[in-house]
């Protein structure tokens, strides 16, 4: 038992080398669905636990209700996309995430404040700026330190933007370390945010905005529509179909012996096993000579055999 007890803690010891050496994937992939640590899993699940309907949109060019909140996460230093701008000028909201394009590392800890100089411990991270828009109004700091904004309010049109320049904080490795959390949600907070409304996770603020079908363009139910129809064409098409080079049978009404007889070689006779009667009925009837001559040969035609087994019907309603 010795060598396997070596072997299990030498297992042992080379799983533990290869989580302690291995280090997080530099790639951040700021999806609401994206467990990594660059990922924004945890916020979207967060969210959801305080009341706010979550929903993700993978349209390039996304269809937003005047009450949706967009959240933008927007990988590097990128621009806000031009749809939601015309959302935002129409009156709308967005919550904009700017997230470095590679994982940081845990630095120290830094003390920051907010409009009512109240203050919070948030781990230092690189802020990733955004293009100003055109029409911008001048940014109010919500959340700053000395050195630089954490996250601003933006007037643009007739709506507003809450922009967190430090959008590594919202991201699955930093959303749950101090103060992080406590930042971010007040940042989203002052868009006037309510229990119940809906957020909108845009993929196109990092790169992956897909072109829709005109089917999906239209909207989810139609998607829905149209997989039922096919379901329901599909199990139309497995119940009225007959097989391939065979006659459709004739649908009536059997009755009598006669008939049921006629059903039975009919089916026989479809299955191409027009000798399987003929078996039954040599071993049921063994003091019949003609039917066990004629169930040893193979390819009997079917007249033959109709022939000989409703003869054997006739004897046996002569004997009752």
């Amino acid at each position: 038992m010795r060598w396997l007890a070596g072997t299990l803690l030498a297992l042992l010891a080379l799983a533990y080398a290869i989580v302690a050496l291995s280090g997080p994937s530099a790639k951040v992939h700021p999806a609401p669905d994206d467990p990594g640590l660059g990922g924004l899993s945890l916020l979207a699940r967060a969210l959801r636990d305080e009341g706010y309907r979550t929903v993700f949109d993978p349209a390039s060019h996304p269809k937003l209700k005047p009450d949706d909140i967009a959240v933008v996460p927007l990988l590097g230093y990128r621009g806000i996309p031009a749809s939601v701008l015309a959302h935002v000028r129409a009156g709308g909201r967005a919550f904009v995430i700017a997230v470095p394009e590679e994982l940081q590392a845990i630095k120290t800890r830094e003390k920051i404040v907010d409009r009512k100089n109240r203050s919070a411990d948030v781990d230092s991270t690189e802020a990733a700026g955004v293009q100003t828009p055109d029409g911008e109004l001048a940014a109010v700091a919500v959340w700053y330190s000395e050195q630089e904004d954490f996250s601003t309010l933006r007037q643009i049109g007739k709506g507003r933007v809450a922009l967190l320049e430090s959008g590594a904080l919202a991201t699955n490795r930093f959303l749950g370390r101090h103060d992080n959390a406590r930042v971010v949600f007040s940042t989203l907070g002052t868009l006037r945010t309510k229990k119940g409304d809906r957020l909108t996770f845009l993929a196109l603020g990092y790169g992956e905005g897909e072109e829709l079908g005109p089917i999906e363009a239209i909207g989810p139910w139609a998607v829905g529509a149209l997989w039922q129809s096919l379901a329901i064409l599909g199990a139309f098409g497995l119940a009225k179909g007959v097989r391939f080079g065979l006659p459709i049978p004739e649908r009536r009404h059997k009755r009598g012996s006669r008939e049921l007889l006629d059903t039975l070689a009919d089916h026989y006779r479809r299955g191409r096993r027009t000798d399987a009667p003929l078996l039954v009925a040599a071993r049921e009837h063994p003091s019949e000579p003609e039917l066990q001559t004629l169930a040893i040969r193979s390819n009997v035609p079917e007249s033959e055999a109709r022939q000989v087994l409703m003869g054997l019907e006739a004897r046996a309603k002569k004997r009752r």
